[in-house]
């Protein structure tokens, strides 16, 4: 059995904690996949989807075998996580924005540095983390644009069936 919610669920409950540029200690905990409601979203906040927002990839399972009958599968999933610090408009420039981004993302990276990167799911192996400070429209489509920093982390896991 796949170990994936379980990881969702503990990110969720991770917070992400940074000093924004005015000095002020700001703590984000991101939305579990049963809390994302588009019309409940004001920033800032984190959501956790299981899709790469603007690229729009998914996860990946390949099928290995060992002998000839054990079947193995290692999945490859991508969780993408954003944080949304403020709407775009919203009478300051991006330029006011980057430098909370900027340390935003370095609290993010920090935080999964810190953690062992498996964020105590023992069954899944850490493969990378990229980070993106920009503009994001979300939900995708919808002229909703927001400052912020979409973080992608990548995990394998062999899942036994």
């Amino acid at each position: 059995m796949s170990s994936i919610r379980t990881l969702y669920a503990t990110l969720a409950d991770t917070a992400i904690a940074y000093t924004n540029e005015a000095g002020a200690s700001i703590s984000v905990t991101a939305r579990d996949l049963h809390e994302v409601k588009v019309e409940e979203m004001e920033p800032p906040v984190r959501i956790l989807m299981p899709y790469r927002e603007r690229s729009a990839g998914g996860s990946d399972l390949r099928l290995l075998t060992v002998g000839t009958s054990s079947v193995f599968g290692e999945v490859e999933w991508a969780i993408s996580d954003l944080f949304l610090l403020a709407r775009s408009g919203s009478g300051y420039g991006v330029h006011d924005y980057l430098p909370d981004l900027v340390r935003y993302a370095g609290a993010y990276a920090e935080k999964i540095a810190d953690a062992g990167a498996d964020l105590g799911i023992g069954v899944m192996t850490f493969q990378g983390l990229t980070l993106d400070c920009s503009q994001i429209e979300w939900p995708l489509q919808s002229g909703n644009w927001f400052y912020g920093v979409e973080a992608v982390l990548v995990y394998t896991e062999l899942i036994n069936p």
